[in-house]
This record gives C-alpha cells, sequence and structure tokens, in this order.
C-alpha cells in the first residue's frame, strides 16, 4: 500500500503543475450613469489584454474574481457611453464603481432589445451543436480533477469576539476574507481539498469518480465527509435541460424549452483568442416564480459551444435557505473540436435570511474545480464494480510539500493556515464542551468528540401516555470509536402506570460500507402505536405526549426478535432478508378477544419476509452505520414478500403478504414541484386484526405527510388495498403575484389523499373479534386539504378536509402543524 500511494504521488506531481502562492483578486461594483445616475446594464467589465470579463445584471452590477496577477487594468464600457478604466491592487478585495458618460454621437444605437430573430438562430445552432459539445455525449472520456472546497462564515465576528467563545474562536479572526460576490468579510471554518480521475461512458452510460487524494480541514481520515469530495455532488452542465442544486431543480436557459422561462438578449459579439463568440444575456420572464438563473453565456460563432458562463440564481427566486447561488464556467477546446469543462467556481450563500443587508449568521461556500486534458483512460475495475458514482477504495494520505507542488493552484497564505487554525481550536476544552452540546441536539445522544458511548435517545428519556402514565428510560449506543463496523444498542425504561419494565437492544454488524452488506439483530419490549405512518410521528416520545388528539392513544405492547441483512447487488437494485417473531399483548385499549368475547392475553407472528427496492440515479449518504437516500428524479420502487411461518410458537398462523410501492418526486416546472406514494398490497390467508393493513392514521396536532390525516386509528381495515397520496407545491405561483404578500415568500400547498380495499371473509369471521369502529373500506376514502409552508421558513400549517365517509363530529376537518424544510 506504502509503495502504491508513493507512486500515486510521483503521478501527481509530474501530471500538475508546480506554482508559486497563489493571489486571488477579487473586485465587485456598480456601473452607472453619469448623467441620471442610473445603473446601467449589460455594460462589459473586463481586465486589459485578458480573456478575464463579466457583464453587469440588470441593477448594473458585477463581480469577478481572478488569479491571474497580471490582471490589474479593470475597464467598463458599452455601446453608447464613452469607456472608463482604473487599475485594481491585484490579491486583494477591491470594490470599484464605474461611473460612465454617455456618447451622444452612439446614444441611439446603444438601446439593447430582444433580437428574436438572431436569438432564435444562435439557440438552435446550440441545440443542433449540444451533441458536439455536451461533455456527457459523444466520446467516453477520462480527466484529472482538482478541487477545493471552503466553507465560512459571515457576520460571526461578534460570536468570536464574545467573551463566552474567545477562548474557542479569537484565532480565527485573522484569517478574516471578502467575499466578491457580497463584499462581506467572512470567516473561515474548515477547507478541503481533493485529486480525482473522473470518468465518464455513454454506451454503456457510466459515471464515476474515483477519490485518488483527500484532505479535510479537522476531520479524521475515515470520516463520511469524503463521500462530498470531488464534482460529482454538484454538477452544472448547462446543457442539460434542468441544473440540479441539491433538491433544487433549476431550468437550464439553454434547453430546448428556455423561451418558456428566460429572455435572451444578443449583447456583444467580439474575439477571443482569435474566434469570433456572441455574449448571450438572459433574465428570467415576468411572473415566474420558480427557481431561475440569471447571467450570459459567451458562445462561440463558429462551432457554437459555449466558452463560459457567468451565472446566478435570479432576485425572484422563491427559494429557502439560500440569497446566492453563483456558477463560473471556463471552457477548452478539445483536439477533437469539444469545448470541454476547463474551470469551474461555485458559490453558494446559506442563510435565515433572504435580505442581503440582513446581520444574521450566514454560510458561504466556495468549490473550485480545475480540469485537465481529458484521455480516452479505461475504468479501473474497482470502480466499474462500485455501485457509487464516487469511489473511494484507496484514498492516499499525501505530504504536504506533495500537495503544494501538485496543485494547479496554490493556497494563499490565508488558506495554508486554515489547516493549522482549524486543529489547534479542535484542542481547546472550551471548543469540546460546545462540541458535546451541538452533536447532542443534532443526533439526539450525548455525544462527545471521539467518545465511544453516546447516551440516549433525548426524545425518550421522559414521555407520558394514557396505558403507560408517566414514563421514565435510558440507554446508549456505541460509536464508530468503539469498533469501525460494530455498533451496540440498548435502551430501558419504566411506566409508572403499567409499573412495567420495558426495553430493547440491538447489534449492527456492517461487513461492507461502500457497497452495503449490514447484519442487525434486535430485540425490543414495549409498547408502539400500530397503523400509523412511516415518518414515525406518531410513535411515542416527548412532543407526542402534549400534542396528542383526545382519544388518540391506542398503543400495542409489542415483544419482538428480528434478524434483517441488507444487501446492495448494484446502485440501482438493494435486497432486505429479514426473519421476524413478534408477540402482540392485548389491553384496554386495544383488546384481544374471541368470537365468544374471552379475552386472549396475546398474538403471535413469525415471518420471513424479503424486500428488492430500485432506485436509479440516488444520492445517497453513508454513514458509518446507516444509509440516507437523498435523491432521486426517478421514481423509487419496492416490492416485499412476507410469508408467515406456523407452528414455531403456540397461537401463530401462516399467510402469504406481497406489497407494491411508487414514490416520486416530481420534477419543478413553471408551475411548481409535486410527489407521488402509491402503495398496494394484498394478504391470503387468516392474520388477526392487528396484523391487517390498518390504513394509516393520524391522531396528532403534528403533520405526517404518510398518513391520512382526517383518518383515526384503527377506523379501517383491508386485505387487498390500493392507496395513493399526491402532494402539489405551487412555489407561490399564486401568492407570490401578489404585492407585500409576495414578500413573504409563503408557498401554496394542495394535497389529496385517498385509499380502497377489501376484507375477505376469512378475515371478517376471524378467531380474534376486530376492534370496536374498526371497518371496512369497499367505499373509497378521500381528503383533500390546502396548506402554506414556508412560514418562517420552516413551518407549514395545512388544513384537510374529509370528503367520503363523513361523520357526524369534528373529525371531517383537521389542522395539522409541522417542520417542512425545503429549499
Amino acid at each position: 500500500m506504502r509503495f502504491a500511494r508513493r507512486i500515486l504521488c510521483a503521478v501527481l506531481a509530474l501530471c500538475l503543475p508546480f506554482a508559486l502562492e497563489a493571489q486571488t483578486s477579487k473586485v465587485r461594483g456598480v456601473v452607472i450613469d453619469a448623467e441620471s445616475g442610473e445603473p446601467v446594464p449589460y455594460a462589459s467589465v473586463f481586465f486589459g489584454g485578458t480573456s478575464i470579463g463579466v457583464s453587469t445584471d440588470e441593477t448594473g452590477r458585477y463581480y469577478i474574481e481572478t488569479h491571474d496577477t497580471t490582471a490589474v487594468l479593470l475597464t467598463a464600457q458599452i455601446l453608447g457611453y464613452l469607456p472608463a478604466s482604473t487599475r485594481i491592487s491585484p490579491g486583494v478585495f477591491s470594490e470599484i464603481n464605474f461611473t460612465l458618460k454617455p456618447d451622444v454621437d452612439m446614444l441611439s444605437a446603444a438601446q439593447i432589445r430582444p433580437d428574436d430573430r438572431w436569438i432564435r438562430y444562435i439557440l438552435r445552432q446550440i441545440d443542433e451543436h449540444r451533441e458536439q459539445h455536451d461533455p456527457e455525449m459523444g466520446d467516453p472520456w477520462s480527466v484529472r480533477v482538482y478541487s477545493k472546497v471552503e466553507l465560512d462564515a459571515t457576520h460571526a465576528e461578534w460570536i468570536a469576539s464574545r467573551s463566552i467563545l474567545r477562548n474557542v474562536l479569537g484565532d480565527v479572526m485573522k484569517y478574516r476574507d471578502t467575499s466578491a460576490v457580497t463584499g462581506e468579510s467572512y470567516l473561515p471554518i474548515m477547507i478541503s481539498e481533493t485529486f480525482s480521475q473522473k470518468y465518464h461512458s455513454q454506451d454503456p452510460e457510466l459515471e464515476k469518480e474515483v477519490i485518488l487524494a483527500n484532505r479535510i480541514s479537522g476531520l479524521d481520515p475515515d470520516n463520511f465527509m469524503r463521500q462530498y469530495a470531488g464534482s460529482y455532488l454538484l454538477k452544472t452542465n448547462f446543457y442539460k435541460s434542468t441544473i440540479t442544486l441539491f433538491n433544487l431543480d433549476v431550468p437550464s436557459p439553454l434547453a430546448s424549452y428556455g423561451h418558456a422561462f428566460y429572455n435572451y438578449y444578443l449583447v456583444d459579439s467580439l474575439e477571443m483568442d482569435g474566434r469570433k463568440s456572441y455574449c448571450l444575456r438572459f433574465h428570467p420572464k415576468r411572473g415566474i416564480t420558480s427557481p431561475t438563473f440569471d447571467g450570459e453565456f459567451y458562445i462561440d460563432a463558429t462551432d457554437f459551444g459555449v466558452r463560459s458562463a457567468h451565472v446566478a440564481l435570479s432576485k425572484g427566486s422563491n427559494v429557502n435557505w439560500i440569497r446566492h447561488i453563483n456558477i463560473d464556467t471556463e471552457n477548452r477546446k478539445t483536439e477533437k473540436g469539444r469545448w470541454f469543462p476547463k474551470e469551474e467556481k461555485l458559490f453558494i450563500d446559506f442563510s435565515i435570511a433572504v435580505s442581503d443587508s440582513s446581520k444574521v449568521l450566514s454560510f458561504l461556500g466556495n468549490r473550485e474545480l480545475h480540469y485537465g486534458e481529458p484521455d480516452s483512460r479505461v475504468m479501473p475495475l474497482e470502480a466499474l464494480e462500485s455501485p457509487d458514482p464516487v469511489v473511494m477504495d484507496n484514498v492516499a494520505d499525501l505530504d504536504d510539500d506533495v500537495w503544494e507542488s501538485s496543485r494547479p493552484v496554490p493556497l494563499s497564505k490565508r488558506e495554508q493556515g486554515i489547516y493549522d487554525m482549524v486543529d489547534e481550536i479542535q484542542q481547546k476544552p472550551a471548543y469540546k464542551a460546545w462540541y458535546l452540546v451541538g452533536r447532542s441536539l443534532i443526533v439526539g445522544y450525548v455525544e462527545g468528540e471521539k467518545t465511544k458511548v453516546a447516551f440516549g435517545p433525548l426524545s425518550q428519556v421522559v414521555k407520558y401516555n394514557a396505558t403507560e402514565g408517566w414514563h421514565v428510560g435510558a440507554g446508549f449506543r456505541t460509536t464508530k470509536f468503539f469498533h469501525p463496523a460494530l455498533r451496540l444498542t440498548a435502551d430501558v425504561g419504566y411506566g409508572f402506570r403499567d409499573h412495567l419494565v420495558k426495553g430493547g437492544g440491538s447489534l449492527e454488524y456492517m461487513i461492507r460500507r461502500d457497497v452495503t452488506r449490514k447484519l442487525t439483530v434486535s430485540g425490543s419490549y414495549g409498547y408502539h402505536q400500530l397503523g400509523v405512518g412511516s415518518s414515525g410521528i406518531s410513535q411515542p416520545s416527548m412532543l407526542n405526549s402534549v400534542f396528542a388528539y383526545s382519544g388518540g392513544d391506542k398503543q400495542t405492547l409489542i415483544r419482538s426478535l428480528s434478524i434483517d441483512y441488507e444487501h446492495e447487488f448494484t446502485g440501482t437494485f438493494t435486497g432486505f432478508f429479514g426473519i421476524d417473531s413478534r408477540r402482540l399483548f392485548g389491553n384496554a385499549m386495544v383488546p384481544l378477544r374471541t368470537r365468544d368475547l374471552n379475552p386472549v392475553r396475546s398474538v403471535s407472528l413469525n415471518q420471513l419476509r424479503y424486500t428488492a427496492r430500485f432506485a436509479w440515479e440516488e444520492r445517497i449518504d453513508r454513514g458509518h452505520f446507516k444509509k440516507a437516500h437523498l435523491f432521486t428524479r426517478y421514481p423509487v420502487i419496492g416490492l416485499s414478500l412476507a410469508g408467515g411461518v406456523r407452528g414455531v410458537t403456540s397461537d401463530d398462523f401462516s399467510f402469504l403478504r406481497g406489497e407494491f410501492t411508487f414514490d416520486w418526486k416530481i420534477p419543478a416546472t413553471a408551475f411548481g414541484f409535486g410527489s407521488v406514494h402509491v402503495d398496494a398490497g394484498a394478504i391470503l390467508g387468516e392474520v388477526p386484526y392487528p396484523f391487517l393493513k390498518l390504513h394509516e392514521g393520524n391522531q396528532t396536532y403534528f403533520l405526517d405527510k404518510t398518513a391520512f390525516t382526517c383518518m383515526d386509528y384503527y377506523e379501517f381495515a383491508s386485505d387487498r388495498w390500493v392507496s395513493t397520496m399526491y402532494e402539489h407545491n405551487f412555489n407561490g405561483l399564486i401568492l407570490g403575484r401578489i404585492p407585500l404578500v409576495k414578500r413573504l415568500d409563503l408557498r401554496e400547498i394542495f394535497t389529496l389523499k385517498a385509499a380502497v380495499g377489501t376484507l375477505s371473509e376469512t378475515n371478517r369471521n376471524g378467531r380474534i373479534l376486530p376492534i370496536e369502529g374498526l371497518s371496512t373500506i369497499e367505499k373509497p376514502y378521500v381528503e383533500a386539504g390546502v396548506g402554506l409552508s414556508n412560514l418562517f421558513r420552516v413551518l407549514r400549517v395545512d388544513a384537510t378536509w374529509r370528503l367520503t365517509h363523513r361523520l357526524p363530529d369534528s373529525r371531517n376537518f383537521r389542522v395539522t402543524v409541522g417542520f417542512d424544510v425545503q429549499f
């Protein structure tokens, strides 16, 4: 392994040029008319003697960043005005405003209007040459990529200077810098660097990025954050119809349907490296409230490839948590005639407040990518076999000297110091105390830095329900510092009304993490609410002790033992194998009785089950012990089959249960975005009513997207069923057009949920008498609701009406409140 790393170090040192200390020049400002004082949109601002330049936006503002130390003469010009120039100091932040004097002889020719004929011609030519220049189309390729990511905080000086945190963050102040986009000073939090080899093939359709070397300030080499290194997470290919940023789908200005979202302006034509290029400016159309871009492309006038892009998230976009997204790309022409990525800069400003004038703490993310020359290198076997788009099998730990000599653009002194600064801060006792508090609130366990055992969960320490009364509990789980592949969990609790000790435990063994192979053995003895949604909102917790409807407590005492194995066959297909043994105990809330009303103490189930999950191009967060499915543009399909094994215990039964699920987050359009869930299944054989399909109810004041809002627990049951849930977020389409109201950035929600099912004669006349009030659902159950989301950026309020199976009381209408965090 050491030999392989030395070879890699030598290769990196030879493949990338040596450079001296970097100096980044940052300039921002505004161009205004000298006579009227009005901003001058679409003016060209550029460094003389270079190809580095941008156009001002509709408000006359611009910003430029460059590592070129020869770029010192900055000029602003536009037809109809006399140009103006000034010199800048390289390597620092400057704010330079230009005042242009009108050129009376040419002013009449300076009016810029959409030239529909030429613009349509240019866009048509871009579309016709799309396959030639889109890097994700055409011949396969491989390329070496260097990425640098920095996370910073603005308006953090007051935090760093407070006495309670001065000992922790005082050293950060000397690394303060200024953003060219916002003009605000910021303090560094984290910096990361990565060398990777990226592979792409259209036939077969494959895209992999192999991480060769990576380091992240302040994090151990095995930290899960490494999976977000490289270039894959946020791809900015403007040839595609949409640009996906986190879970935002922003229509590309170069999409074939771009005219539905954007107005285009042909601003200029100029010579760049001896080739004529068009400057094509675009702005979102009036009335568009969904996320859009604002910016410009430089298009080669001969082969209509994109030479460069200067793009920002438009001001009118109804987007949470993000004030700015700026993308700057530069492409180079390859020997095969394709315009291929050369450099890319991505800037994101995360903030609770939307206004630029707000002094609320916000976070800045800066990512810089540098691409080498593409070649036809063959994808290695380990990358080909991995289901993940990012492969981290053999990540090298390079020496500082190798990093320094291999970077295409060297770090500044400030950037070099961030690594040492973060390491020093983490050694301070005050930092460790604040880390303990912050991480405990996030993960729900009291977990310090590099501790082997965490205590919790905090939500289960104290809770109340009508069955148990007051319940107190405690538990623990081990961390990766106890064992990198093994996690032990245990908890115990006591109810002061039922006087029972409950608890449980589990053993999780991660056989492989890159392609999930996981074995879990677990057992529990405690109360659970059956017939609820999959979100877990309705399960017993500290919050539900307070916010539950009267009569909404129908919990069942369950003793269970299960063995589960998860096997990820490919990036698309994962299988889950399981063995379950469960015993349900009757109580006053959920009684078990025979047909002649004799009480039954308990019923049991012993089953084998298998579930197949299919998801295409899904982004996955691979933690040490848990895998989170983040996002995919395509539907996620689930198929499950379970069979009851009779004779294991004295009162079990045999059955066969099959189920199909379909989940799809519908991509955004001009009318918003939606999500749909479909569930269909059947149970063959007799089962007691707790093991039927109990249609998901919600008897809390909390929003549960996976349950029927106006349906009670144990209200409907089926052994053959189909249900669907649809939600549409109009993303401010209506309220965003109303003066004053649109400033609130509210979003309109519409929901429609329906279910239909039958119950066989076998289960209608089963040995166990159903709970009082449980009925069938041959007549479809339908409910509909409207809501407002984005209240204070995190809250959502829904009003839901029951349209069928209406009742003579208030259960036909319910109001729910919930957290709904969306970009």
